[in-house]
């Protein structure tokens, strides 16, 4: 009815995103499908909706058509001159207002893509389309191109029609069978054995050759030239560089290492793809990858990971992998100093989660006068702080171990949020007093997943008696078989092998966790390209 109409409109449009997603979940999760064998269609204003949300998770979809889709909202809708854009802004808002602007912007599709591997994608125009402008697809695949990861096609075919398309009854279906045509390619080049109706998550194993097995027992190599390079400042001096390119010898000065030692790691570095080198192997480059996310100072900058995935203790525990699955128990467990290096280390990760945070919370943040947040095993800190940063009616708690929280402590600073943060030093958060009550509480990442099934209860008891009853809680967490990537199951080695307790669990586990401590059932935002989700 209305109301339900009323519930997707310009307030509330986020709700017509979050309810496809969980329709699509709700199939994979019962085992009709496994991500990438489904399809999604839409037109016009669905145009948006599809591409919204294959911007929120591009992982679930194995090809999706946009038929004249209505993607640039800002751009259109400021513009009362367009053709159907005043008699529109009760619909999705006047962007012309900074109460509709800042909302709108949140979703726009053509503001809010991301650098990572999209699926199969093809759009329509129509040259002749007088409610979306032809250009308004082409600068959206434009930029898409320009922006994603991975080699998956972006398609885009342009009729000499209106915004309904052709208008000849077997032009009309020449477009249709156009469209089915390219969903049943791309879904059988996709395709993957049916599941089981019982299969509750999704692992697509990769085809393993000789040679992958070979790359698989070497792959340790590949981990510590990259860390090796990165300790050294290989990248950092090369960005120097003019061109970012540069002599071993050269760079070997640079650096007060040895030309015979490095010219081994920087043909290995081409190797494994993150420089180039010319003809004569002289010039080593840095590729656009590296200048991204290996470059100290950029904002991909992603090498502060090295820390916290390929750090000395680690290393050395996963050497104890056999004995301690011969156990069930920790060697070597990770002392507490531990926990002050990973906060220090893991902030491109915390950031780039922070950053979609905002994103999904600000419609409904900024109608509070005041918003009493708690951020519970807090890190960094930067999930509640980047909130703080944004949004000026924050008041910020952060709880974490003393020594955590200097972490925490300086990330404030940083973003100059010091005066909005207050320090809870507590070792122990199942036990500690966290005042309250709050409008929103955070557990920062894998806090559920480090603890048993037992003590993740009670921190969600924790959660739930500090929360006001209209609160929200977000959850942080590595989960497994959202997709086909294997991190979620190297972390729980990792867990294994240097914790007594803690496993990277499925999202059914957490959603039976959280229905059982009297939550509604969670919308789910994956964090590509890293293996992380916000519940």
């Amino acid at each position: 009815g209305y109301k339900w109409y009323e519930e997707g409109t310009w307030p509330k449009k986020k709700n017509t995103f979050d309810d496809i997603i969980t329709a699509v979940e709700y199939l994979i999760a019962e085992g009709y499908t496994t991500p990438g064998k489904i399809a999604l269609e839409g037109r016009s204003a669905g145009g948006l909706m599809a591409a919204a949300v294959t911007n929120l998770r591009p992982d679930l979809f194995g090809a999706v058509v946009l038929n004249v889709p209505f993607v640039d909202v800002i751009g259109s809708m400021i513009d009362g001159s367009i053709p159907w854009t005043a008699f529109e802004w009760d619909e999705w808002g006047n962007p012309n207002d900074p109460t509709y602007f800042h909302y709108m912007l949140s979703y726009c599709p053509y503001n809010n893509m991301k650098q990572c591997d999209y699926p199969p994608m093809l759009f329509t125009s129509g040259l002749n389309d007088p409610r979306v402008a032809y250009w308004e697809p082409t600068k959206f695949v434009a930029r898409l191109r320009a922006t994603k990861t991975g080699d998956s096609p972006v398609l885009l075919r342009t009729y000499l029609a209106g915004h309904m398309g052709s208008s000849g009854r077997f032009d009309a279906l020449e477009e249709l069978a156009y469209n089915f045509a390219f969903i049943i390619d791309r879904l059988e080049a996709g395709a993957r054995s049916a599941p089981s109706k019982a299969l509750m998550r999704v692992i697509s194993p990769v085809a393993v050759t000789p040679s992958a097995l070979l790359s698989i027992l070497g792959g340790y190599q590949v981990t510590m030239c990259l860390c090796a390079a990165l300790d050294l400042g290989v990248f950092d001096h090369l960005h120097r560089a003019p061109n970012f390119a540069a002599e071993c010898g050269t760079l070997a000065e640079s650096l007060a290492v040895s030309q015979r030692g490095l010219s081994r790691l920087l043909e290995a570095l081409v190797a494994i793809g993150v420089l180039e080198s010319d003809e004569e192997v002289s010039f080593y480059k840095l590729t656009d990858t590296a200048v991204t996310h290996l470059v100290r100072g950029m904002p991909g900058y992603i090498g502060d990971l090295r820390q916290t995935v390929a750090g000395e203790f680690n290393m050395r525990a996963m050497l104890n992998l056999p004995a301690v699955i011969k156990s069930g128990r920790a060697i070597d467990t990770m002392p507490e100093t531990m926990a002050k290096t990973l906060a220090e280390n893991s902030t491109s990760a915390h950031k780039h989660a922070a950053t979609e945070l905002v994103a999904i919370l600000s419609s409904w943040a900024v109608r509070k006068k005041k918003l009493m947040v708690l951020n519970l095993q807090c890190g960094s800190g930067l999930l509640g702080i980047l909130l703080a940063r944004n949004l000026a009616n924050v008041r910020l708690f952060a709880l974490d171990s003393p020594d955590v929280l200097s972490v925490t402590r300086q990330s404030a600073a940083d973003y100059r949020v010091e005066e909005r943060l207050t320090l809870i030093e507590e070792a122990d958060v199942l036990t500690a007093s966290l005042g309250g009550p709050y409008d929103l509480v955070i557990l920062g990442h894998n806090a559920l997943n480090l603890l048993g099934s037992v003590d993740a209860a009670k921190l969600l008891q924790q959660a739930s008696r500090s929360l006001l009853p209209t609160g929200r809680l977000v959850i942080y967490e590595s989960i497994a078989g959202q997709d086909s990537s294997p991190h979620p199951y190297l972390d729980s080695v990792s867990m294994l092998v240097t914790r007594q307790k803690g496993k990277v669990h499925d999202l059914a586990w957490f959603r039976d966790l959280l229905s059982e401590e009297g939550f509604v059932p969670p919308t789910v935002h994956s964090l590509q390209p890293f293996p992380d989700t916000l519940l």
